[in-house]
């Protein structure tokens, strides 16, 4: 689930935080769909050619959707409560501010004028409907459905203001309506199969959409910062092969595409411009700790101890990526200090120790998912991974699947994966990991220590506080091995020197296009 907020070892106000408008991108999936509310007027210096990335979404509905690479799309259409910036810090959007009146009441003041792409209005009925659909939809299991659960209950105050009342504090919940939990639809959409349509208040409608994942996205007219909208029209050709979207990109088949690091020399090289901000993602092992061997913490740690990644990094990301087993880097946070960087250095011996302790002197076999394409380079992740385990007489069988975080969390197919997660809140991504209605705790398993830890950060505090208990918690979870960290990635924009204002959003694999021009 990705946007959220990368916050610096400063103090802060307990209660109040403020900011100014932003907007997103989208997703994939298949079939072709047409929508509403969009300008016609478009011209070839007036469209912006984006090369896209990310598994193809499988639903329009943001409700329905917490993967973070989704939200390239997706933030296109729907506007949320609250935005970020490409550094990644909090600001207004259909939301212009916010405060904590106490700790279990969040008061936000609504933008004024605002209409979804279908005429609808928005206010505050709009945000308690938006708000109580994603806490019951399919029954109480979407993806925002669990963190929501802290909302007790939404109350219209006004038009253009609304309270929410919470079950505990939640001093994180600013940052999930700044994640998919608070794109805003239009309620009267709500009867509408908004897997395969959009309703949403954001710059761009959906025009066009095909089965391999591409689309065609048209500046919404009636959009409430008229100023900030950039091209008339923005066309996503899908490609997951990240050499693939260079080549696209030097044949001047599109303006601009993202992706490692370890491409930007060779397209500066070229001539192509390259964003100077860059967005991290942290890759792991995660497992679903329910299913056997991975409920045995031995057999977790033995995993731990038996892998390095500073070969994969040296031989696959030309060195562009950092070794790291903890999932905070240090801008972050949620970032222990205590813990550092590496609390796990390869020993092999020990891991093959900890295997007989759990009872497999002679090892284990498991399958473990990583998404196909990208020209290989994630199933060459899992080779070196599979490689370094196989001396430890730990069997891996990679397969390739179309979604890995499907495969894992979904489907339920495999109960191991490879994935990389957008960095952003330390708090929200601590609880979808951790606690047992986390999106990204596949086996929904955590005991009481973790699930108190995981409590303390909702505490109204200052960041030195706040910085304190992830201190612990991160420690509690290094100790539990409940995951495999391997390293951080860094990704950023590339683009043709006509584009301009293209940034790369540091909380998570994606840009948004707010003020983009295309000369």
């Amino acid at each position: 689930m990705a946007v959220q907020q990368l916050r610096p070892r400063s103090r802060r106000s307990k209660w109040t935080r403020l900011g100014a408008g932003v907007l997103g991108a989208l997703v994939l999936s298949s079939s072709l769909v047409a929508c509403g509310g969009a300008s016609s007027s478009s011209s070839e210096n007036d469209t912006l050619r984006f090369a896209s990335y990310g598994p193809p979404i499988r639903t329009w509905d943001p409700h329905r959707d917490g993967r973070a690479a989704s939200n390239l799309m997706l933030f296109a259409v729907y506007d949320r409560l609250i935005g970020v910036d490409p550094n990644g810090a909090l600001i207004p959007q259909l939301a212009t501010a916010w405060e904590f009146s106490d700790a279990t009441t969040l008061d936000l003041t609504l933008r004024e004028g605002v209409t979804f792409q279908d005429g609808t209005a928005f206010d505050g009925e709009a945000v308690k409907a938006n708000i109580e659909r994603a806490q019951t939809i399919d029954d109480g299991t979407g993806p925002w459905a669990a963190p929501l659960s802290v909302v007790k209950a939404v109350e219209v105050t006004s038009p253009t203001s609304v309270s929410l009342k919470l079950k505990a504090p939640s001093a994180a919940l600013p940052n999930l309506l700044a994640d998919a939990a608070g794109a805003m639809i239009s309620p009267a959409a709500f009867t509408k199969d908004l897997n395969q349509v959009t309703a949403g208040a954001g710059m761009y409608s959906l025009a066009k959409w095909t089965a391999d994942g591409s689309a065609t996205f048209e500046a919404y007219d009636g959009y409430w910062d008229a100023d900030s909208v950039g091209p008339s029209t923005i066309e996503m050709p899908f490609q997951l092969d990240q050499l693939r979207r260079l080549d696209m990109l030097k044949a001047g088949e599109v303006d601009a595409t993202f992706g490692h690091t370890s491409f930007v020399d060779a397209a500066e090289r070229d001539g192509r411009k390259v964003a100077p901000a860059v967005g991290v993602n942290f890759w792991m092992l995660d497992f679903n700790r329910a299913s056997k061997p991975f409920d045995d913490k031995r057999v977790r740690l033995a995993i731990n101890y038996a892998l390095d990644a500073q070969p994969m990094i040296d031989a696959l990301l030309a060195g562009q990526a950092e070794k790291n087993q903890q999932p905070f880097n240090e801008s972050s946070v949620g970032f222990s200090e205590e813990v550092g960087k590496t609390p796990y250095e390869r020993d092999v011996k020990r891991s093959r120790e900890l295997l007989a302790e759990a009872g497999h002197q002679n090892g284990i076999s498991f399958d473990c998912a990583v998404v196909a394409g990208s020209g290989g380079a994630y199933s060459a992740y899992l080779e070196v991974i599979k490689e370094q385990l196989a001396e430890a007489g730990i069997k891996l069988d990679i397969k390739l699947v179309e979604s890995q975080s499907a495969a894992l969390l979904i489907d339920k197919s495999v109960d191991c994966a490879l994935l990389p997660y957008g960095t952003g809140s330390p708090i929200v991504l601590a609880k979808q990991l951790f606690a047992t209605d986390g999106y990204y705790n596949a086996g929904k398993v955590a005991d009481e220590e973790t699930t108190a830890l995981l409590a303390a950060l909702d505490e109204p505090q200052s960041d030195d506080e706040l910085g304190a208990d992830f201190d612990a918690l991160v420690k509690k979870v290094i100790d539990d091995a409940l995951f495999t960290g391997v390293f951080f990635e860094q990704w950023a924009v590339v683009s043709d020197e006509r584009v301009k204002g293209l940034d790369f959003y540091t909380t998570g694999q994606y840009t948004e296009f707010r003020g983009v021009s295309v000369d």
